[in-house]
């Protein structure tokens, strides 16, 4: 027996939207003002994609839709 209302439907999948972007380790200014914005906006880290060897990496972000 549940003594939730409602707990007997099924809960909504999350649906998220992306977004990648490209940090240059030379471009320190810009990842922080980027980072500042992208947490401005709602999204949320969601973890590195791709790094070209020594300078430069591909990181995703994540926000709800």
């Amino acid at each position: 027996m549940c003594a939730l209302v409602g707990c007997d439907q099924k809960a909504a999948k999350q649906q998220w939207e992306y977004r990648v972007i490209h940090f240059d380790r030379d471009e320190s200014n810009f990842m922080e003002s980027a980072l500042q914005t992208m947490g401005d906006e709602g999204w949320e880290y969601a973890g590195p994609l791709a790094n070209n060897g020594m300078n430069a990496q591909f990181v995703a972000f994540k926000r709800p839709k």
